[in-house]
């Protein structure tokens, strides 16, 4: 419930819904990509907008077994 005095009077409203809004601002680092080329700061580690944090994390990478071949060097 919310209420709110105007007026010197008390007014209650009920509230149904609750909506969080959140800015997407991937066009500013598109922006400042495109202005890093132009520029010439092409040394950034930049790897793109950060992870949503309401999004599950991707499962770790295992790297695979390398299999041990037969194959003899020769010199």
């Amino acid at each position: 419930m919310l209420g709110i005095i105007r007026d010197g009077k008390l007014y209650l409203h009920r509230i149904h819904n609750v909506q969080q809004l959140r800015p997407s601002l991937t066009y500013l680092d598109a922006a400042a990509r495109k202005q890093k080329r132009t520029r010439g700061g092409g040394d950034s580690d930049d790897e793109g907008p950060p992870p949503d944090p309401d999004e599950p994390a991707p499962p770790p990478m295992v790297p695979k077994e390398k299999k041990k071949s037969d194959a003899k060097e020769v010199w």
